[in-house]
């Protein structure tokens, strides 16, 4: 199992997203397996611990759109208590 997942997003949203964590405004929270996909997205960068959000919350769920596809979908939110700032880049 992956231990780590990435979601980037505006500089702007950085306090909100360490205070509140990720809120699923549409259907699904994006996340990827590498910290460089989508830097076309923004500069802020955060670590999922996702195994450890998917052990701690089982009725979450996580998926995929094609396996061989960098974004990975949870169908819920992310409290603040597994993300972390990752580096900027």
């Amino acid at each position: 199992m992956i231990k780590y997942l990435y979601h980037r997003t505006n500089p702007e949203n950085v306090n909100n997203i360490l205070e509140e964590g990720l809120k699923c405004k549409s259907f699904y929270i994006s996340l990827s397996e590498s910290i460089s996909a989508w830097s076309f997205l923004g500069q802020a960068v955060f670590t999922i611990d996702i195994e450890r959000f998917i052990k701690e919350n089982p009725s979450v769920k996580v998926t995929t759109w094609l396996p061989e596809s960098d974004e990975i979908c949870v169908w819920g939110n992310i409290p603040a208590e597994y993300i972390k700032e990752a580096n900027h880049g």
